[in-house]
């Protein structure tokens, strides 16, 4: 699954803890209800469903349009958070994760545009099986012609 949203608001501060209490800020609800927003559109018009693997990987890709703007560390967390329950159930569960990013300088512009594609390592391991297997039977296939 692949999803591209764009015209994301770099925050620097999303949440807060007071008095042992987490309180996401002004400008964190603005980025999380414009990122789910995407996220849940592109969910339907591809027709994707939540990947119950506890095997994933995921791939990020920044596209930071302001040098300000630019700490894919930070960047990171809550995208990815936001995406459980919805692309996959938890976060704890990727065990693969690269990370890069692309400087295009637009002054005066402090947001970003993330592409994040979410595989199942699962799958991948049968699809190679599958491989290896079909290259034994045309060994297998070939020395038995040798042989007659």
């Amino acid at each position: 699954m692949k999803f591209i949203i764009k015209d994301l608001q770099c925050i620097s501060y999303y949440q807060y803890i007071s008095k042992n209490k987490r309180f996401i800020t002004k400008r964190g609800k603005d980025y999380k209800k414009k990122f789910l927003e995407q996220i849940n559109k592109q969910m339907l018009e591809n027709n994707y469903k939540m990947i119950e693997s506890e095997n994933l990987k995921v791939k990020c890709h920044f596209i930071f349009l302001n040098r300000r703007c630019n700490d894919i560390e930070n960047a990171l967390k809550v995208p990815l958070d936001l995406l459980e329950g919805i692309a996959y159930k938890n976060d704890r569960w990727i065990n693969e994760l690269s990370l890069t990013k692309e400087m295009i300088i637009k002054p005066l512009i402090s947001s970003y545009n993330l592409t994040i594609e979410i595989t199942d390592l699962e799958e991948k391991y049968i699809i190679v099986e599958k491989v290896e297997e079909e290259k034994i039977v045309e060994k297998i296939v070939e020395e038995k012609v040798e042989e007659k």
